[in-house]
C-alpha cells in the first residue's frame, strides 16, 4: 500500500488534510519563495485580519503578494509540497522553473528516511513529472523506486504520457537514458478530435471522439470539443458535451487517472466559462494532487475571466500553501497592476 499524504474531500466546500501513515515523515528542505515575492522591493509586512478581509472583498498586486508571501515565508516544503508548486508553475507555463522545483521535490523525497514512504514520494514526483510532460526526467526518477509495484505505477504512467504524446514509450529502467521530453503530438486520437472541433466541425469530431477506444483519451477529446463548442456560443452543446465527457470518466477504473481526466474537465468547464460546474467536477476528485490542479486552473481561469473574488474563493479551497501561494501570484497579475 502506497504510505502517501492524502487529501480528503469531506463536506464541499470545505477540505480536509488527512494523514494516511506517519512513516513518509517530512524531511527537511529548504524554503520555497517566489521570484515574484524575493525580488519584491519591499518585503510585504504581513495582512492582518481586516486586511485580509478587504483583500478577498477588493484584491490588489500588493495584497495578493503579503498573502502569498505569507503563506510560504518561512515554510519548510515537504516532497509533496514542491510537487504542487511544481504542477502550478508548469500550469502557469513556467516549465524551467517547474523542472527546478520537481528537482527540490526528488531530493526531498529521497531523503524520506522510511523505505516505504520513500519509494511512494519518489512514485508520485515521478509521476507528477511525466503528466507535466518532463518525461524525461521522470524516467530518472522512477528508476530510483526500490519498490517494483510503485516503480510500475510510475513506469505505467510515464508509458501511457508516451503514448498519447505519439512517441514509441521504452519506459523501462534496463533502457538507458531517457529522451527528450515530448510535447503533446497532433497525431493523437483526442487531439485530432478537439482540432476538427475547432475547426468548427462538430458532428465530426464527436464522431471522431466516439471511435476512441481508451476513455481517457476520449475524456481528453470531449471537453476540448465542449470547449470549441462554448467559443461558438453553443453554451447548451457544450454543457452537454461536458456531461458527456464526465460519465466517460467514470468508466476509468484506475483511480490516479481517473482524477486526472475529473482535473481535465474541471479547468476546461471553468475556462469555458461553467465555473459552478467545474467547482462540483471538482468535488468528485479523490487525489490530493489532482484537486490541487483542478482547484489552480479553475481560479486562474476565473481571475482572467475578470472574477478575482470568486478566484480568490476558489484558491481559498486550496491546501497546500504552497499551490496557494502560486495561485495568488497568476490572480495577482489580472489586476491590471492595481496597487
Amino acid at each position: 500500500m502506497a504510505l502517501t499524504i492524502r487529501l480528503a474531500l469531506l463536506l464541499a466546500p470545505g477540505f480536509a488534510l488527512t494523514l494516511a501513515t506517519a512513516a513518509a515523515a517530512q524531511a527537511p528542505v529548504e524554503r520555497v519563495l517566489p521570484d515574484v515575492i524575493r525580488n519584491h522591493a519591499t518585503p510585504p509586512a504581513p495582512l492582518t485580519s481586516i486586511q485580509r478581509w478587504q483583500c478577498r472583498k477588493t484584491p490588489t498586486t500588493a495584497c495578493l503578494i503579503a498573502e502569498a508571501a505569507a503563506l510560504v515565508e518561512g515554510s519548510a516544503l515537504s516532497w509533496s509540497g514542491y510537487i504542487s508548486f511544481a504542477v502550478q508553475q508548469s500550469a502557469a507555463g513556467d516549465h524551467d522553473g517547474a523542472a527546478k522545483t520537481f528537482g527540490k521535490a526528488a531530493r526531498a523525497a529521497r531523503e524520506v528516511a522510511n523505505p516505504d514512504g520513500r519509494a511512494a514520494a519518489l512514485r508520485d514526483t515521478a509521476i507528477a513529472q511525466a503528466e507535466s510532460g518532463d518525461l524525461g526526467s521522470a524516467l530518472q526518477v522512477a528508476d530510483e523506486i526500490a519498490d517494483a509495484d510503485l516503480r510500475d505505477e510510475a513506469l505505467a504512467v510515464i508509458n501511457r504520457t508516451q503514448v498519447r504524446a505519439g512517441r514509441r514509450s521504452g519506459a523501462t529502467p534496463a533502457n538507458g537514458a531517457p529522451g527528450d521530453a515530448p510535447s503533446l503530438a497532433d497525431t493523437t486520437p483526442g487531439a485530432r478530435a478537439r482540432a476538427q472541433a475547432h475547426a468548427g466541425d462538430i458532428a465530426s469530431a464527436m464522431q471522431m471522439a466516439s471511435e476512441i477506444a481508451d476513455p481517457s483519451e476520449r475524456v481528453f477529446a470531449l471537453h476540448g470539443i465542449a470547449r470549441a463548442q462554448a467559443s461558438a456560443g453553443d453554451r447548451a452543446g457544450a454543457a452537454a458535451t461536458f456531461d458527456e465527457a464526465l460519465q466517460n470518466a467514470g468508466e476509468i477504473g484506475a483511480a490516479l487517472p481517473r482524477a486526472a481526466a475529473l482535473s481535465g474537465i474541471a479547468i476546461a468547464q471553468a475556462r469555458a466559462g461553467f465555473a459552478a460546474s467545474a467547482i462540483g467536477t471538482a468535488a468528485e476528485i479523490s487525489d490530493a494532487l489532482a484537486l490541487t490542479v483542478a482547484l489552480g486552473g479553475i481560479a486562474t481561469a476565473q481571475a482572467r475571466a475578470g472574477d478575482a473574488p470568486a478566484a480568490l474563493d476558489t484558491a481559498a479551497l486550496i491546501e497546500d500553501k504552497a499551490a496557494r501561494a502560486e495561485i495568488l501570484l497568476i490572480i495577482s497579475t489580472t489586476l491590471d497592476g492595481a496597487e
